[in-house]
């Protein structure tokens, strides 16, 4: 049976995915986790939001369970969670939706909801850039590392430099030098 259950987190996706977090975090992963957009908080300043309005973001998200299925979590709850007057939480709210980053919403039970959709269709456009510019950097690293690879040529503080022609025949030209810089890659965003 203990096989058949070790075979299962191995496989299930939801069950590596929180052995993963559990591994990163402890217990505290254990205890609980909620997916986060990278997107989100690397374009804050870009999507026109302040630390406050992030951190109510990051409640409702809290509670985002499925797609279609809107967050309802009270501003005195998320005003309780922050340590601040629930009318800091109240301004905020209003702030995202002005930003038409949520559009306010009911439960069918009568609660408020706050639909997350318009935030995230924001965040698309900034995704596929991350997305883009890893892949650049991908293709980038992956030349330098075929280069890094090729005869003739040896690292010397961060430079390729090789003798002859471009490593093929080092013997070939021996009195020319060939150096090639890796490509800057930039900070990671």
């Amino acid at each position: 049976m203990a096989e058949s259950h070790e075979h299962q987190q191995e496989t299930d996706p939801v069950l590596l995915k929180q052995s993963r977090v559990e591994e990163r975090y402890g217990e505290a992963g254990k205890a609980g986790w909620a997916p986060v957009p990278d997107v989100l908080l690397l374009n804050q300043k870009r999507l026109g939001i302040n630390s406050a309005d992030l951190n109510v973001l990051m409640n409702m998200i809290l509670h985002f369970y499925r797609p279609g299925e809107m967050p309802f979590v009270r501003p005195n709850v998320i005003a309780k969670r922050m340590g601040v007057e629930e009318r800091t939480v109240q301004r905020a709210i209003a702030r995202l939706r002005k930003l038409g980053l949520v559009r306010k919403g009911k439960h069918e039970n009568g609660h408020i909801t706050h639909d997350l959709t318009p935030l995230l269709e924001r965040l698309q456009p900034y995704a596929r850039e991350r997305i883009a510019e890893r892949e650049r950097r991908r293709q980038a690293n992956s030349g330098v590392a075929q280069l890094e690879r090729a005869p003739g040529f040896d690292t010397i503080g961060g430079l390729m430099v090789g003798r002859g022609d471009a490593g093929s025949n080092p013997a070939a030209a021996p009195d020319m030098l060939v150096t090639v810089q890796k490509p800057e890659m930039g900070p990671k965003t």
